[in-house]
């Protein structure tokens, strides 16, 4: 039985969705000077959460993995991210789409240090209706670059997770995870 939140649900996700893969391109391109280059880059990794907080309460223990998948931009020292992270929580499938800006502190021969803020709208896939979620992050990132266009990126950082509606209707749901991911990077021509 589909209720009228669920096609609302469905409909504001969908937004959500083209309104954050649209920004991420329209920002990144509004930013370059004309004539300049930017350097495009696929990345998919895992992403693994072990958890220090739920619903407000110390509470350590495992939160979930998720695999991402983003396509980012990246002149000089900003690179913009858009994509999807789609994991399996304790209240089931989740999906993200984040939104993250980078900006590059140190760059070496073969290592690069970057720091990271993520916007991360999304839904829990719950039946019968999927459940509005948001998260935010700031993480660090350790990029080592093994080849002239493909490099591991290693991150870190603290990520807080929150859905109203699901703690509204179902149980409470507020995270803090520290974040740890991994990411294969490889740069298209």
């Amino acid at each position: 039985m589909r209720t009228d939140g669920g096609n609302l649900m469905k409909k504001t996700v969908s937004a959500i969705v083209l309104i954050v893969l649209s920004s991420a391109f329209s920002l990144f391109g509004g930013i370059i000077p004309d004539g300049k280059e930017i350097d495009w880059q696929l990345s998919t990794g895992l992403t693994f959460m072990p958890g220090l907080l739920y619903a407000d309460q110390w509470d350590p223990g495992y939160s979930g993995t998720a695999f991402t998948f983003l396509v980012s931009g990246e002149y000089e020292k900003i690179t913009i991210s858009s994509g999807l992270e789609a994991g399996i929580t304790y209240a089931g499938i989740t999906l993200l789409f984040p939104l993250k800006g980078s900006f590059l502190i140190a760059r070496g021969k073969s290592l690069d240090f970057s720091l990271q803020a993520a916007l991360m709208p999304g839904m829990i896939m719950a039946r019968p209706t999927p459940y509005f979620l948001f998260a935010g992050e700031i993480t660090g990132e350790l990029k080592w670059h093994f080849g002239s266009r493909s490099s591991l990126a290693f991150t870190v950082g603290p990520r807080y997770t929150s859905s109203p509606s699901y703690s509204a209707s179902v149980a409470p749901y507020s995270l803090l995870d520290i974040v740890c991911g991994v990411n294969l990077v490889i740069l298209r021509d």
